[in-house]
């Protein structure tokens, strides 16, 4: 009987579905590619990790063989390398991916096992290590570039690889709903002719859509049912650490695009991730309490954000750096070099190139500040489109470098121009997904260096220490029940300067709830905090304990501590400095937490 059901099942996935024309992974029929017509396609994916990269590898196992053979050939072509060098290079390559693995969130890693897996059952030329290059390659050849060519591409000055982007709501927009633009400007060499849209259903975190290509576990530009949406850009500067990649830009922004609830969880995740190469990051919020957008300007050890309401510093008016022209709090612009002073620290150059895009976008979007809709969103992220200005020559007959999207966060719409100039957008509609009550992500603090419990976070949600990362799947996993299979966080204390080691937590509720946690402390005692919406503040909901091994407590949340079906704790134990040599060292221990 299970037989026939499933052989019925796969009859009706391989027909139509929504009106469009569908085909499954045989094996695992959750897995489908649907035909949007006019040449575009959308693969939808969803699962576990493994199970997700299974489908994508099963589905589409001959386009991952070409991105991961050929296209990280164009790519490493396209920087004018030598041919006979390319393999030396993709050798080293792998090699530096294969160090930083240990920066990949474990589910991450599943799912790229599963790409490989997938692909190589339905017959292609796929490995693991070709699918981790693939993902993490970007920063991997710029770690080692970058500290070579900065100084290069500053004398020659010449146009390269280069995107824009922007943020705008408000009076911005005709109707102030939240539109994000986002050009990935890249070889189209293979990309444009495997390009596609893909849709994925992961068992934790939120639905999201990526503009995107097979292989790619990472984002280039993504959109969330939570209305967060990102995309990157590169910028030379020399604050980067040789063969350090971190899990790099494409991770960091599925890191983003899938857990971020807000603006702020947004931000807070790449300024916690470890990073080796320099990026700018344009991020837009739709949905959220912090609706609105934010640049994050970012090398291997500095970290800034230009939120829309950013002015730059009068200090800095007589210097010699690039200025922010946008002076509107409901736009943010960028193209490929820092805007905020304190940035050019790292030796960063803008090039011409990138200050004429970004004076052009911003300048367009300035004369229609008020009336810009989803048209005119389109047209600007376009600004570019053959034969305008002569960027790309006069014949838009050609390949698109790489992806056009615009996103209406506000509505969850995605619709973006890959393939030819002269093709037809692509477009896709997300919808939200329901999320049962109970942990629903994790953080612990990466530097011990906080500024404690009285400290107000700018932006709701943002974290109370100054660092967090994020827990991936595995540390999840030893929070679902008290068997001993536990989180730690430790820290030191020194001579006039108290750490605290911090654990946040966030739970999904309904207008109130009772939370359990199972809880150990280390030495000077463990305090809870929750963040009170009425107050905007951090406030004590447990007072200090000093439990001996692992206890179990009870939470009770009213809904002044709930906002959007999320609740946040953070757990506190405090290191004090105690006399000569010797440091208070600080534990603050989770083994189990839910919602009962």
């Amino acid at each position: 009987m299970k037989y026939l059901l499933l052989a019925l099942l796969l009859c009706l996935a391989v027909g139509t579905a929504g009106g469009f024309e569908m085909k499954t992974c045989e094996k695992d029929p959750r897995g489908y590619i649907a035909d949007l017509g006019n040449g575009k396609y959308l693969m939808h994916l969803e699962g576990s990790p493994y199970e997700m990269g299974y489908q994508h590898g099963c589905l589409k196992g001959a386009e991952v063989q070409s991105m991961t053979k050929e296209f990280v050939k164009s790519v490493l072509a396209g920087y004018d390398i030598p041919e006979d060098l390319i393999p030396g290079l993709l050798k080293l390559g792998k090699e530096v991916a294969k160090g930083n693995e240990k920066y990949v969130p474990s589910e991450f890693r599943e799912e790229m096992r599963g790409i490989a897996d997938g692909a190589r059952d339905a017959g292609y030329d796929v490995d693991y290590d070709d699918v981790l290059l693939l993902n993490m390659g970007f920063d991997v050849i710029l770690s080692i570039a970058y500290p070579i060519a900065t100084p290069i591409v500053a004398w020659q000055d010449k146009k390269g690889v280069a995107c824009d982007g922007f943020v705008a709501m408000d009076d911005a927009t005709s109707d102030g709903r939240v539109l994000m633009g986002r050009s990935f400007m890249f070889n189209p060499e293979v990309f444009h002719e495997v390009a596609l849209l893909i849709e994925q259903y992961p068992d934790r975190g939120h639905r999201f859509v990526s503009v995107s290509a097979p292989g790619f576990v990472g984002v280039t530009a993504a959109m969330s049912s939570a209305g967060i949406a990102i995309g990157m850009d590169m910028v030379p500067a020399m604050d980067t650490k040789p063969f350090v990649s971190g899990m790099g830009c494409l991770l960091t922004a599925r890191q983003v695009v899938q857990y971020a609830d807000e603006l702020s969880d947004a931000v807070n995740m790449v300024k916690g991730s470890k990073r080796g190469v320099p990026w700018l990051y344009i991020v837009g919020d739709g949905k959220g309490r912090e609706k609105g957008g934010a640049v994050l300007e970012v090398s291997a050890d500095k970290f800034a954000v230009r939120y829309m309401d950013y002015r730059y510093p009068e200090w800095a008016e007589s210097l010699d750096f690039p200025k922010q022209i946008e002076d509107k709090d409901d736009l943010v612009v960028v193209a490929n070099h820092y805007i905020v002073p304190e940035m050019y620290s790292t030796i960063s150059y803008a090039v011409k190139d990138s200050l004429w895009r970004y004076e052009t976008l911003t300048g367009l979007i300035l004369d229609s500040y008020g009336s810009i809709d989803v048209e005119k969103g389109k047209e600007l992220i376009d600004y570019l489109h053959p034969p305008n200005y002569g960027y790309y020559g006069e014949d838009e007959n050609v390949p698109v470098a790489a992806t056009r999207t615009l996103f209406d966060l506000s509505n969850l719409e995605l619709l973006s121009l890959y393939g030819m100039y002269t093709d037809p957008w692509a477009h896709w509609e997300l919808t939200t997904e329901y999320q049962p009550a109970g942990l629903d992500k994790a953080w612990k603090d990466t530097e011990g260096d906080v500024a404690g419990p009285s400290w107000k976070p700018i932006n709701y949600g943002a974290p109370i220490i100054d660092k967090e990362k994020m827990l991936d799947s595995a540390d999840l996993q030893k929070l679902s029940e008290a068997d001993g299979n536990y989180v730690e966080q430790c820290v030191k204390a020194y001579a006039g300067n108290p750490n605290y080691a911090t654990i946040h937590l966030r739970f999904n509720v309904q207008s109130s709830a009772n939370i359990m946690l199972t809880v150990a402390d280390q030495n000077d005692g463990l305090e809870i905090y929750a963040w009170n919406y009425n107050t905007n503040d951090w406030q004590k909901v447990y007072d200090r304990i000093y439990p001996s091994g692992f206890t179990t407590l009870r939470l009770s949340l009213g809904s002044e501590f709930v906002n959007n079906r999320k609740a946040d704790l953070v757990l506190i134990s405090e290191a004090k400095w105690k006399f000569g040599m010797i440091y208070d060292k600080a534990c603050v221990a989770v083994d189990a937490a839910a919602v009962t």
